[in-house]
């Protein structure tokens, strides 16, 4: 399982994204792109405390 981990940014314990040192949110482009051109329709994820906008 991911690593929750406010190094990557202060304050931030999201869940580490899969082979990566930080959360969704905080990974850079090419790692979040990358990571989700792996996901598929039944992809089960954690993105436990991660921030996300709308």
């Amino acid at each position: 399982m991911a690593r929750r981990s406010g190094r990557e940014s202060v304050g931030c314990g999201g869940i580490h994204i899969p082979g990566r040192s930080a959360c969704l949110a905080h990974v850079s482009a090419a790692d979040r792109a990358a990571y989700l051109g792996t996901l598929s329709a039944d992809a089960d994820i954690d993105h436990r405390g991660t921030p996300f906008a709308v």
